[in-house]
């Protein structure tokens, strides 16, 4: 457990290996201790340090803030990125649409061309009979 905790590349919550994760758990294990330990009499070592409780709950609310900001900010740029990837299809969406709709319009005039030209072609064709039978 202790080796899973510590490993250098933790997984963060994409699995991918982040060592701010690591440092983020080392910094809470090294707290932990440390508050432990405090105030105990060690030989060679002397008397650690003490940490009251007040001074342990600010630790750790600081850690629990940096752990809490950087999931924030994670989530924040997962966000972005999925608006930008919405955002893309959409435009490639109304870009589609859009190209539809002038292919739309372009066959559309062309039939109006053609139906013009009969139009004429038969108004010529008309007069040309007329004029024959004069």
């Amino acid at each position: 457990m202790i080796l899973n905790l510590l490993r250098l590349k933790a997984a963060d919550a994409k699995e991918q290996p982040s060592t701010l994760v690591f440092l983020y758990k080392a910094s809470w294990l090294l707290v932990a201790v440390k508050y432990f330990l405090s105030g105990l009499d060690v030989p060679f070592l002397g008397v650690f340090p003490d940490l009251s409780a007040i001074d342990f709950a600010i630790v750790t609310g600081i850690l629990m803030g940096v752990g809490v900001g950087r999931k924030a900010v994670v989530e924040f740029a997962s966000a972005k990125t999925e608006a930008a990837a919405t955002l893309a299809r959409a435009t490639v969406t109304s870009a589609e649409k859009t190209a539809a709709a002038t292919v739309e319009a372009a066959e559309t005039l062309v039939d109006a061309n053609k139906t013009a030209a009969r139009i004429v072609a038969n108004a010529l064709t008309d007069k040309e009979v007329r004029d024959a039978t004069v």
